[in-house]
Formats: structure tokens, C-alpha cells, sequence
């Protein structure tokens, strides 16, 4: 560990630094919709202050993820749109994860805990551990079939109609995230932090890197089918638009299980999907939406199953 204007300074330009942080307000404080905007407070104001142009970017593929807050039993803590603010209580800890890939490596300050001033009242942060991960080693062993389970909110403009229904019951349409959209996005994000020895196909250049993503998003769908998915969909809101209104967008909750037909596109998802478990899937991820658990699945599993829950489904409106 290098320590250069009085901040410690990690690694180079080819790892994810992962702070493990726990919060404990001195007040009890409510907010809306994200917890997240907590640990961004921290993150611009503490621990990677350093970094605050980046973790105020608009870059779609930003290497950044900023998670919700967790309570007690790992729920991550956030309110959809037009539903109750979430409630932190005074003198209860919380944990969350920030995950950040920066150009020349993590510039982060020496003190790891403390207090400080948020919009939402004084909070007492501590970082518990930091986790470094050589791009180079991400890799997942697949087995053909991958479980994906949205921790938050994923925001993915690429969807798939399913029919929902069998023994009689009158079948209905339902949108679910395409398994396909899941890769490509995940390879494009894996290309924009990389340096050329390591990009999709390599080595190669940014042209290059780019037609390949083109064509790899298209065999990407080719090459996977939804096996099981329980599914819903929810409004988030994302920010204020200029005339003062909510901004809001559709976004997915739940779990799927899909398999991957073609080595090439396994291969390649192997990697990239490990990344996106540290920096999430689709937009908005700075904010805490599209964190994502992974699970290879064994081969044998053959179940068919396409599940939409009307209760949640009517609860988020």
C-alpha cells in the first residue's frame, strides 16, 4: 500500500476495489427513495472524496456501484415510487457496499471511520474491510445454465414477452429482462474499464471492441433461453426532471434462471457476469439499482417454470 497526499493509494488500473462500510445514524431519519444517497454522502464527503467527479458522472458505464443500505437480515432498504420513505432507526447499524474501478487505481482516505454531516442527518460510518479483485482473475464456472437474483431494482431496456399460465388458467403476457440483454450489458461495461490486453475479444482496440459488442449482443440472445423466472415489474424514480416533476422508469425485481447454449458466449459471460457482480447490471447503478447474486446451476436442472406475482405486482403500484 503506497500512501501519496495523505490518502492510501490501491493498485493500479486493472482492479475493482470493494469497501465493505457499516453506517449507525445518531438520529432517526427517514428517506427517500434510495438509502443509498447515504453512502454516496459518505463516499463524496470521506472515504472517496478523491473520486467525486466520478461518483457524480453521468457515464453509462461508469465503474462504479453504490449499494442500497442493508438491515439486520441482508434486506437491501429502498422505496419505489410513491410508496413509504424507508425509516433508519437511531442506533441501529447498516451496511452497504461501494465498489469502484477508477483510471490509475483507488485513492482512499486514511480515515476509515468516523462521523459525518449528511442531508440527512449525522451518521457514524465505519469501513470494515476492502476488498481488491484483479480484473484479470473474474471468472464464474457456468455449467450452461446461470440463477440471477436481483438484490435491487434492475434497470434493462431489453425485455421478453412470456406467457404465464397452463392447467386451465387463461394465459396472460409479462415482461422479463432477456438473459441476452444481461450478457451484452455486462460485456459492454467489461470493455469500457478495461485496458486493450484485456478487452473482449483480445486484445483490441476501442473500434474494434465495439463492432465485436455489436455482434456478440445479437448472438448473445441467439444463445440463451429463460428456463424459470419470477418476475415483476416496478416504477422506480431516478431523479427530478427540470420542471421539478419525479423522473421515473420501469425496472425489474425478482429472479431468473436461464441457459447458455454456444462456449463462445459462455466463455465470454464467465468473466464479465463476475464483474457485474461487483458493479451491477443496466443503468443507475451509481445509485444503488442492479446489484445481482449469481449461481451456476447443475445441468441437470430441466424444471420449466414462468411465475408472475400479481400481489407484488399490484403492491407497487
Amino acid at each position: 500500500m503506497n500512501v501519496m497526499g495523505g490518502l492510501h493509494v490501491l493498485g493500479g488500473d486493472r482492479e475493482i476495489y470493494c469497501l465493505n462500510v457499516s453506517i449507525m445514524p445518531e438520529e432517526t431519519i427517514k428517506i427517500y427513495p434510495f438509502t443509498s444517497r447515504v453512502l454516496k454522502s459518505i463516499a463524496i464527503q470521506k472515504i472517496l472524496r478523491s473520486h467525486r467527479d466520478l461518483i457524480l458522472s453521468r457515464d453509462k458505464y461508469k465503474p462504479l456501484f453504490i449499494s442500497m443500505l442493508s438491515d439486520g437480515n441482508g434486506r437491501r432498504l429502498y422505496s419505489l415510487y410513491n410508496s413509504k420513505p424507508q425509516i433508519l432507526v437511531e442506533g441501529m447499524v447498516y451496511r452497504g457496499r461501494i465498489c469502484i474501478s477508477p483510471r490509475g487505481g483507488a485513492s482512499i482516505d486514511p480515515e476509515l471511520e468516523g462521523f459525518v454531516e449528511t442531508p440527512f442527518g449525522r451518521i457514524i460510518y465505519y469501513v470494515e474491510s476492502i476488498e481488491i479483485h484483479r480484473l484479470s482473475s473474474l471468472s464464474l464456472r457456468l455449467d450452461g445454465r446461470l440463477y440471477v437474483e436481483f438484490l435491487s431494482p434492475v434497470l434493462l431496456s431489453s425485455k421478453i414477452i412470456m406467457y404465464s399460465g397452463g392447467n386451465g388458467v387463461r394465459a396472460e403476457l409479462f415482461r422479463i429482462p432477456s438473459p441476452g440483454a444481461i450478457i451484452a450489458y455486462s460485456l459492454k461495461l467489461w470493455n469500457s474499464i478495461s485496458p486493450p490486453q484485456y478487452r473482449l475479444p483480445r486484445p483490441c482496440d476501442d473500434e474494434t471492441a465495439r463492432r465485436y459488442e455489436a455482434i456478440f449482443s445479437v448472438r448473445a440472445e441467439a444463445c440463451t433461453g429463460v428456463e424459470m423466472a419470477e418476475i415483476r415489474s416496478v416504477v422506480v424514480e431516478t431523479g427530478r426532471r427540470r420542471d421539478g416533476g419525479a423522473k421515473t422508469d420501469t425496472a425489474f425485481e425478482g429472479k431468473i434462471r436461464f441457459k447458455i447454449a454456444c462456449e463462445e458466449i459462455e466463455e465470454i459471460a464467465s468473466k464479465t457476469l463476475a464483474l457485474a457482480q461487483h458493479l451491477g447490471i443496466g443503468r443507475s447503478r451509481g445509485i444503488g439499482l442492479g446489484e445481482i447474486q449469481l449461481t451456476p446451476q447443475p445441468t441437470k436442472t430441466h424444471t420449466k417454470a414462468y411465475k408472475l406475482d400479481k400481489n407484488l405486482e399490484q403492491k407497487s403500484k
